[in-house]
C-alpha cells in the first residue's frame, strides 16, 4: 500500500503514497533503504524518519558502535569480517537491531 518503486522515489513522493493508501492504513513497521556508499540512504532515512514518525538504525552505525563497546561478545566477529573484508554475518546485525 505504501510501495514506491526506482531508485529515485523522494520523501515526497513517500508523503503522496502514505496520504494516497486506505483510511486508517498501517505505516510498514521495518522500511529497509539499501544502496552503495555515498549514494543519499542517510540522508533519505533522516528525512523518512523527520517527515513520517521513522527510527533511523544504520547498521554501519550499529557496528562502529558495538565494536567500542567493552566485553561484546560481537566485537571479534566485527572485526574479523572487517579485517577479511568481508560481511558481518547477518545474525550479528540482526542481534544488534533487537538491541
Amino acid at each position: 500500500r505504501h510501495l514506491l518503486r526506482g531508485p529515485k522515489a523522494s520523501t515526497r513522493q513517500l508523503s503522496t503514497a502514505r496520504a494516497a493508501g486506505p483510511a486508517g492504513a498501517q505505516k510498514p513497521g521495518v522500511v529497509f533503504l539499501i544502496g552503495g556508499p555515498g549514494s543519499g540512504k542517510g540522508t533519505q532515512c533522516e528525512r523518512i524518519a523527520s517527515d513520517l514518525g521513522y527510527h533511523h538504525l544504520s547498521a554501519g552505525e550499529l557496528l562502529r558502535a558495538e565494536r567500542k563497546v567493552e566485553g561484546s561478545k560481537y566485537k571479534e566477529i566485527i572485526d574479523k569480517a572487517i579485517v577479511d573484508g568481508k560481511t558481518v554475518p547477518s545474525e550479528v546485525i540482526a542481534g544488534l537491531l533487537e538491541k
